[in-house]
């Protein structure tokens, strides 16, 4: 089995009054192409799939184009919002998507959902932050991104028979960061690697930069 992750497309883009929807097509080409090309059965795509909350029509039906096509190649997707995603935008008609192969999950309601395609457990983990967790767990004290990742991770039962690959769209401490990335103050955000030991494979993303596995 192969799999392919991507991350941050930030489709809708623009830079200094500038669109940059022209390149952002023609990266799409290239990611089908490339999945075409190695036979990929499964794309990870984790976060920040628009630049903003409410996208420009022409990023809308450029989603739309590429997930049609990797649809077409019979590629299972599966896609969780990040922090400049609208949840419930992004997540509207996901009940009827799962039929074609995708599966967008970007509201995060208390539980994890996952899914097992052939000998892999993905877990789709959409962008979280305290607020949006603390009434899941009203005994526990969640203040900072990482006491909340710790919440809800804890309510992940693992199968030791299986692969088990998440998709986290988060600052992760100590990674490589660049200057396109917002950062907050006093780095409340950032979140420990270590909280994903239990997993073979974590799809980041939120960070731009590559990042070397250790």
């Amino acid at each position: 089995m192969k799999m392919m992750h991507i991350s941050d497309l930030h489709l809708g883009k623009t830079v200094h009054g500038f669109s940059m929807l022209e390149e952002q097509a023609d990266m799409l080409d290239q990611i089908v192409e490339r999945v075409e090309k190695n036979e990929i059965e499964v794309l990870l795509v984790s976060g920040d799939i628009y630049d903003r909350s409410v996208p420009p029509e022409s990023a809308v039906l450029l989603l739309n184009s590429f997930l049609n096509r990797l649809s077409g190649l019979h590629v299972e997707v599966f896609m969780v919002g990040g922090n400049h995603d609208s949840a419930i935008r992004l997540q509207f008609g996901s009940e009827f998507f799962e039929q074609a192969g995708i599966h967008i999950v970007s509201v995060y309601d208390g539980t994890i959902a996952s899914c097992r395609y052939k000998n892999a457990d993905i877990y789709m983990i959409p962008f979280i932050k305290p607020s949006i967790v603390r009434p899941y767990f009203p005994e526990e004290e969640i203040r900072t991104y990482e006491e909340a990742m710790r919440c809800v991770l804890s309510t992940i039962r693992l199968d030791p028979q299986t692969v088990h690959i998440a998709l986290v769209h988060q600052f992760i401490a100590g990674s490589k960061t660049c200057e396109s990335e917002t950062k907050s103050v006093g780095g409340i955000d950032q979140i420990s690697a270590g909280l994903f030991d239990m997993f073979d494979y974590v799809a980041l993303g939120h960070l731009h930069s590559y990042q070397s596995v250790r």
